[in-house]
């Protein structure tokens, strides 16, 4: 499975854009039910996204759209050839939503455009019309807690605090899959409140039909999001 990028331009020059406030980074989020008319595991419109060179109507410079399998088990590789007019998105650079679902990662937001892979600009209106929709991470990762089997913090670890800051006490270091994260809901600007349990081992590898052993149970804050706007979070899509 392959993602053609069709462009126009063979280089470009993209421009940071600043307010003095973290970029809002999140996901392209696809219709809850996408139907036959999109490939799987692709969450891209048939017809595709119209490419800006920056966040302005007038400067094009080409389209992302799915381009056609070449083995139907070809979930995750790709090749980069720019210098042909075509390069191929990877899977590495795109979330994988679900189990069978990869959909495109914006970095920055401006002027009604997001920025996806750090390159191009894709314009919010546009996502819209498609049926589509965008979703900041910290939104998508609240909205979604309990849909998953569980947040887990990503290596080296992040510290659970008792307050919001890292002048507050810390509690412990959250780290591992043994370490499962919830959300309540509360958040303020990059941290959130949450729940931690310590399980003896993960759910995934305890006995079958046994429930996993809590070890410890804790309650404090912690940086969900980092400067980028992106998670320190992550979750298992595929499930065990």
């Amino acid at each position: 499975m392959k993602l053609i990028l069709t462009t126009t331009l063979l280089s470009f020059t993209l421009l940071f854009h600043s307010n003095g406030q973290s970029p809002k980074a999140g996901l392209i989020i696809p219709p809850e039910q996408m139907g036959p008319t999109y490939q799987c595991c692709v969450a891209i419109p048939q017809t595709g996204f119209t490419l800006y060179e920056a966040d302005q109507d007038n400067s094009i410079g080409g389209c992302i759209m799915p381009g056609q399998p070449e083995n139907s088990r070809e979930f995750y590789g790709y090749e980069t050839s720019p210098k042909s007019g075509e390069e191929m998105v990877k899977f590495d650079d795109m979330h994988r939503l679900s189990y069978e679902v990869y959909c495109l990662e914006f970095s920055e937001e401006s002027n009604g455009f997001v920025r996806i892979n750090d390159s191009y600009w894709v314009k919010k209106e546009e996502i819209q019309q498609q049926k589509f929709s965008t979703s900041y991470w910290m939104d998508f990762l609240v909205k979604n807690n309990g849909n998953f089997m569980g947040y887990y913090a990503n290596d080296p670890g992040l510290n659970l605090r008792k307050g919001i800051g890292t002048n507050f006490e810390k509690v412990i270091t959250m780290k591992g899959d043994e370490m499962e994260i919830s959300l309540t809901g509360e958040v303020k600007g990059l941290w959130g409140k949450v729940k931690v349990k310590q399980y003896e081992a993960h759910p995934c590898n305890s006995m079958e039909g046994g429930e996993p052993q809590v070890l410890n149970t804790y309650e404090g804050w912690a940086k969900i999001l980092d400067d980028s706007g992106t998670p320190n979070l992550h979750y298992y899509a595929g499930g065990c």
